[in-house]
C-alpha cells in the first residue's frame, strides 16, 4: 500500500461512524467493490474496470524498474507469463534500459 492510499484510509476511518472503512448503508462491513466500481463511472472514465488498475499497477511498476519476478509476486501470479501480459511492456523501454544497463557495464 502506497503512502498516499494509506493516509486516505486513515483519514476516511477517522470519520467512520463503525469500525469499518468501508461500509454499507446500514453500517455493515462492505464486501464488494461496488463503490470503486461507482467511483469510476462517477469519473467518467469509460472501458475503466479494477482489472484495468491492476493492469496499469503491473505496467507502471516493470516500466519504473520492478522486475517481472517482483511484481508477479504483488499480484499474486504463479505463472511469469500471465505477468508478461500485465506488463504491457513497451519494446522502445525495454530497448533503452538494456542500452544503459550495457553502459554502465564498461564504466
Amino acid at each position: 500500500m502506497t503512502d498516499r492510499v494509506f493516509d486516505i484510509l486513515s483519514r476516511r476511518k477517522e470519520t467512520a461512524m463503525t469500525e469499518y472503512v468501508f461500509t454499507a448503508t446500514d453500517g455493515s462491513f462492505r464486501k464488494s467493490c461496488q463503490g470503486l466500481r461507482n467511483t469510476i463511472v462517477a469519473l467518467g472514465l469509460e472501458d475503466c474496470t479494477l482489472h484495468t488498475l491492476r493492469h496499469t499497477t503491473a505496467s507502471r511498476l516493470v516500466q519504473s524498474g520492478m522486475s517481472l519476478y517482483e511484481v508477479a509476486n504483488i499480484l499474486g501470479h504463479t505463472n511469469i507469463s500471465t505477468t508478461v501480459k500485465y506488463s504491457h511492456l513497451a519494446n522502445d523501454q525495454v530497448t533503452q534500459k538494456a542500452k544503459e544497463i550495457l553502459n554502465n557495464i564498461h564504466k
